[in-house]
């Protein structure tokens, strides 16, 4: 997974922070890793208590960072969007005026062809402090949620456009309808942080049924 900060307002309408030059950065992963996930040794959960607070590896100087962390789903051996196993959600409490692109991608056996354990190996999302899985009704609290690739991704939310993939589909990506009463935890795009944390998410929707 790439996880990207920017300043949203001089970023809007460019190409995504991942594609640009990043600045030589004094935080990043911890080195040596110290294993999965992220690096960080221990096992990202599903809620804002138990997920891995990824804030301390960016610098927030003023400047686009990029950073490459690596999952693991070993674990997972059947289909589900709540269980620990299946699901990994990380923190990123941006200060005032930032905004956070998420970019995920994955092995894929054979990649160019449709099957299903790749294809829909695993689905990005992301939302609040509330979020517990990728379902962006009140049931996940997801803002939106993005899958399928015949390629193993790249697959990406923002917080400038929530669909970060471009017109085309497949990537396929639902978001929460901002201003509908059954989405009370709905936000517009491009949306403001304002110094709230926010959450991202990657759950293993058919990666059980590939040889990872």
């Amino acid at each position: 997974m790439i996880a990207s900060i920017a300043l949203p307002l001089l970023d809007a309408q460019m190409e995504p922070p991942e594609l640009r030059d990043s600045k030589d950065k004094m935080e990043s992963p911890p080195s040596p890793c110290q294993g999965y996930d992220a690096c960080h040794g221990t096992e990202a959960g599903t809620t804002y208590a138990t997920a891995i607070d990824l804030s301390g590896d960016f610098d927030w100087n003023g400047v686009n960072e990029t950073n490459v962390y690596y999952g693991e789903a070993a674990s997972c051996t059947a289909y589900s969007y709540t269980s620990a196993a299946c699901n990994d959600q990380y923190i990123v409490d941006a200060p005032p005026g930032y905004g956070v692109t998420a970019t995920l991608s994955w092995n894929h056996s054979n990649p160019g062809t449709y099957i299903q354990g790749d294809t829909y190996a695993f689905v990005l999302y992301f939302g609040g402090e509330t979020m517990t899985n990728r379902l962006y009704t009140t049931t996940g609290n997801s803002w939106c949620y993005s899958y399928y690739s015949h390629y193993g991704g790249p697959i990406s939310l923002s917080t400038l456009n929530g669909n970060n993939n471009g017109v085309t589909a497949p990537p396929y990506t639902y978001c929460a309808l901002f201003g509908n009463t059954f989405y009370p935890h709905a936000v517009q795009f491009p949306h403001d942080l304002a110094g709230e944390p926010m959450q991202i998410g990657v759950n293993c929707y058919y990666c059980y049924m590939a040889p990872y």
